[in-house]
């Protein structure tokens, strides 16, 4: 299972179409004038309340908008064709490719993956690769991305256990207890 860093923001949006524009309100404004005066300070407006706002168009997908995870999802999926993988018919988030005679399958809901082959080190690879391109690193050590291995996986409010051979218990209680 891995979890790829901060995927909205890493994706550019490529055609003037899908941009987006927000507003931005309260703190963030002095924020933003504060940290480029120049860029941002002509444009703030000032409403009857004396409350500051600004209209930015995005060029990288912005998380809660509604174009966001249809970018994410053509930059993903994009990036698993280029890779050889092929688009499950009756899924479009389930990509198969056949590496040394074996299938390998990742299903992904946004930017939580599930990586399965019958060899590690193939996912080893996939993973190496999924890191090279997606991962982004910053200064304060935040946009690594998170790895886990072993016989029983958190994915999706689910627990999957492949700790008997040849069965997968799927259970949801840490979900249930959240509801």
């Amino acid at each position: 299972i891995i979890d790829i860093p901060n995927a909205f923001i890493q994706t550019r949006v490529q055609d003037a179409k899908d941009r987006v524009i927000i507003r931005i309100t309260g703190v963030i404004v002095d924020w933003l004038v504060k940290a480029a005066p120049k860029v941002y300070a002509t444009y703030v407006a000032v409403n009857s309340r004396g409350e500051k706002s600004l209209l930015v168009e995005c060029f990288n997908a912005i998380y809660g908008t509604m174009v966001a995870g249809l970018l994410y999802y053509r930059k993903f999926s994009s990036s698993l064709e280029k890779r050889g993988f092929v688009m499950n018919p009756y899924d479009p988030c389930v990509w198969n490719k056949t590496i040394k005679g074996k299938q390998i399958t990742i299903c992904f809901h946004v930017d939580d993956c599930k990586i399965s082959h019958e060899c590690t080190k193939v996912v080893d690879a996939t993973i190496k690769w999924l890191r090279a391109e997606y991962e982004s690193i910053f200064k304060d050590g935040s946009g690594v991305m998170k790895v886990y291995r072993g016989k029983v996986h958190k994915y999706l409010g689910m627990a999957l256990d492949f700790s008997h051979n040849g069965q997968c218990l799927v259970t949801m209680y840490d979900y249930l207890d959240g509801i």
